[in-house]
Order: C-alpha cells, then structure tokens, then sequence
C-alpha cells in the first residue's frame, strides 16, 4: 500500500461509475428509446405501396403534362417519382409536399386512379334562406 493510499484511503485513480456523469444517462436513455421505436416502426411494416399498375410511371409524367390543374401534377409526379424508385421523402420534397401528405395521396390514387389526385369540390356556404322562404321570394332553384 502507498502512503497516498494509506492517507487518503482510497486509489488515486477511482474507478468509473457505470455513467461518467448525469448527461451519459441521460444520452444512453435517449438512445435506447430510439431504438425501441425504430423497433416498433418496423414491425409495423413499410411504406404504403402504390398498388395500382395501369399506369407506369412514364404515363403519370405525360398526365402530368397535360393536366390543367398545377396542384394534381405535382402530385402525379410525385407518384412518378417513387414507381421509379425515388425514396419518399425526396420525391415529396421535390414536390413540394410532406412525406405524411404523400401517404395519402398514394391512398387516394390507389382507391380511385387519377381523378383521386385532384381536390374534392367544397360544397359552398349554407344558403341563408330555407326553400319555403325561397320559395316565396321567387328565388327557388
């Protein structure tokens, strides 16, 4: 035993905590709940697969440039996009929509082909007045 030892009582050099400090904890508890969810995010299965065929992705590019609507273009190239192997995420940015919204596109056109990838109609306002009071004015349709 050194006479450092003997005075102190314990070796100069202390072994290491399982943690260094409050920080380490905090970063190994971070990472392990990542992981638990990267876990579970793949067991819950992949991206949405587009499952209609009657189109490839060279005809929704030609759709697309026929299509009067700006806003179902995008989304038809967007499509394009990942039949032609493009990641989600990129082909979202790329077409100016988020990685989710994209998700549901891939919802629609698969349940309804192209005219899924344009905007419903909204029905408009209620009318102010009831088809009696309508009626009376004269302005019944």
């Amino acid at each position: 035993m050194s006479l450092i030892t003997s005075v102190i009582g314990a070796p100069l050099i202390p072994t290491a905590a399982a943690f260094d400090s409050f920080w380490d904890f905090q970063i190994e508890e971070t990472l392990t709940r990542c992981l638990l969810m990267r876990e579970e995010q793949t067991s819950m299965g992949g991206a949405v697969a587009i499952t209609r065929v009657d189109l490839t992705a060279a005809e929704l590019r030609a759709a697309a440039g026929r299509e009067k609507d700006g806003s179902a273009a995008r989304r038809m190239l967007a499509l394009a996009m990942v039949l032609d192997g493009a990641d989600r995420k990129s082909a979202a940015e790329t077409c100016g929509m988020d990685r989710q919204t994209l998700r549901d596109w891939v919802h629609r056109y698969n349940a309804e082909g192209l005219r899924g990838l344009h905007d419903l109609k909204t029905p408009g306002p209620k009318p102010k007045l009831t088809a009696e009071q309508a009626g009376r004015t004269g302005q019944a349709g």
